[in-house]
């Protein structure tokens, strides 16, 4: 057992942490560095790019798996790269065994492990790598959708190159979030009964061909004839009623496909394909979105035809015409300003527990759903109504004329919906502290925030509804250490989320506060005399406790 123990401490201490992953575009290629913050060692899935896991038979593919070893992830499960022909990178714990491991010549089940699978728009071949200490002294000349992988010169990275073929950027194969082995198939194409020439369609994940010849069943008159370079498109939509020519349109919008209709003396029908002599490039520019955000608000079958060009905040959109129309026109929806919230908050202080309880119970004369509240019970939050709010207001402001309770603060924040705030009720406070430097022991002051910390995160819901996350933290100093001067910091907080309509107000209590004071009065000059002080002086110890109650409102602007 402490062995065990011992060399779990071990393994504690050697990992590195996978730091980011970025990209870079080149004038030929796109590079890709998966940053780390320490000596990075990894290896490859060979399985993962090529037919018999034999490294050196690569073949082409849209994905391949790098595995780090003694590592931890620091970024996101999907990082973004959005630069063909590199889609993006999953990262996940390396915990299930490689088909057929390359550069790693143990594979430790008990090692933290870190697996990054790069995805890629149009397939590529894995042309040069170098794995361990090793290193292929000979450099490959890499051509058009090759890959070359090195560990940087500063050994902490893995740079990955891959040369672009500079045609066709954005037609490459739809990528799926999912696994396409998790992915349901279905298709359904029937007439709409009492409906001449109208049909039903109903596909998820279905080949294009497929649901070409599924239509040309249904009306041999107007045969759908597939090219190849559209025959694999991934097909998901629902018609409950369309035509022919609608269902042309739909395609055409949705999946960037052309639909040429046929002569009469070629047959009929019509010939759907990629077409990229009819593909227009649009560069669609953004005010509110950040281009990487935006493009992941598209569906997965969109995402191969846009880019985001973040020097410039824009999306750049490459498809059929209709596409790019119909990719403008949900641009104009989705690139709004996001609402603001206007939250306010203000800090009541009572001298005593009873005095909180006594303000507290007057919001339950004016509403029946009102609960019974208890300030010793700890921390609670209720809703309030604008007259529950009067009350509890009313019954405070009293106990403040007679010198129990004071507004401690009323601070306000405008925050947009869903973005975190801080709001700060208190002071600061500078305590004096001693500090070794090369002339010796010399002062220096110090900052302290002390009070209430009031971390929000309001997002706007429908009905102007707010949803509010709420973090008070409560600070005080509750000593100061003999031997260092340094403070020891006392600290109360709790995490609540509510749901405020328009009016409604959050009462926060709990936020009790033992604050303990030691002062010392001198008699006779004699006291500042070390040895006779205690004779001559009198020390006073006094602990005062006091309650905070927090009323937040949020309010969209």
């Amino acid at each position: 057992m402490i062995a065990g123990t011992a060399a779990r401490a071990e393994l504690a201490k050697s990992f590195y942490n996978v730091t980011s992953i970025r990209s870079e575009v080149l004038p030929n290629a796109v590079k890709i560095t998966i940053q780390t913050d320490g000596v990075v060692q990894y290896g490859f899935d060979a399985a993962t790019f090529t037919p018999d896991g034999n490294a050196g038979n690569s073949q082409a593919t849209t994905s391949f798996k790098l595995r780090l070893l003694n590592a931890r992830a620091r970024v996101p499960s999907f990082v973004e790269l959005g630069q063909y022909p590199v889609d993006s990178a999953q990262v996940s714990l390396g915990t299930e065994p490689l088909g057929s491991p390359y550069g790693i010549w143990y594979d430790d089940p008990n090692q933290l492990k870190v697996d990054i699978v790069l995805r890629f728009y149009v397939p590529v071949t894995l042309r040069q790598y170098d794995v361990g200490d090793w290193e292929d002294p000979t450099p490959a000349v890499l051509g058009p959708r090759e890959v070359e992988v090195k560990r940087g010169p500063d050994r902490r990275s893995i740079v990955v190159t891959v040369i672009t073929d500079r045609n066709g950027g954005a037609h490459g194969t739809p990528l799926a979030r999912s696994p396409a082995a998790d992915q349901k198939h279905a298709l359904s194409v029937t007439p709409v009964a009492g409906a001449r020439g109208r049909l039903r369609v109903s596909a998820l994940h279905a080949r294009l061909a497929d649901l070409a010849n599924a239509v040309s069943q249904q009306q041999p008159a107007l045969p759908l004839i597939t090219q190849t370079d559209a025959a694999n498109t991934d097909i998901s939509m629902f018609l409950p009623s369309c035509s022919a020519e609608e269902l042309m349109g739909a395609l055409a919008t949705s999946y960037g496909v052309n639909a040429s209709p046929r002569g009469a003396e070629e047959g009929g029908g019509w010939v759907i394909g990629r077409g990229e002599a009819s593909a227009v490039t649009e560069i669609l520019p953004l005010r509110y979105l950040a281009p990487a955000d935006a493009r992941l608000l598209f569906p997965d079958f969109l995402l191969p035809f846009v880019r985001a060009d973040i020097e410039h905040n824009a999306l750049v959109v490459t498809g059929s015409p209709a596409l790019v129309a119909k990719l403008r026109r949900d641009l104009t929806v989705v690139d709004l300003p996001r609402p603001q919230v206007r939250v306010e908050a203000t800090a009541w202080e009572f001298t005593s527990t009873a005095d909180a309880d006594y303000a507290l119970r007057a919001t339950r004369t004016l509403s029946s759903q009102s609960l019974a509240v208890d300030g010793e019970a700890g921390e609670f939050d209720l809703i309030l109504k604008p007259d529950q709010v009067k009350a509890f207001s009313a019954v405070a402001t009293a106990l403040a004329r007679k010198g129990r309770a004071r507004l401690a603060s009323k601070p306000n924040i405008l925050a947009a919906s869903g973005a975190q705030a801080t709001l700060f009720l208190g002071q600061s406070r500078y305590i004096q502290v001693l500090q070794s430097t090369w002339q010796g022991q010399q002062p220096t002051a110090i900052k302290l925030q002390i009070g209430t910390t009031l971390s929000v995160r309001p997002t706007v819901e429908s009905d102007d509804r707010v949803l509010l996350r709420l973090t008070p933290k409560f600070s005080t100093v509750d000593a100061i250490e003999p031997g260092t001067g340094l403070p020891t910091i006392g600290t109360r907080e709790f995490d609540t989320r509510v749901q405020l309509r328009p009016g409604d107000t959050l009462i926060v209590s709990g936020l009790d506060v033992n604050l303990d004071s030691d002062t010392q009065k001198r008699l006779s000059p004699l006291a500042r005399i070390p040895i006779l002080g205690a004779l001559f002086g009198a020390r006073h110890s006094t602990r005062e406790r006091t309650q905070f109650i927090l009323l937040v409102t949020a309010r969209r602007e």
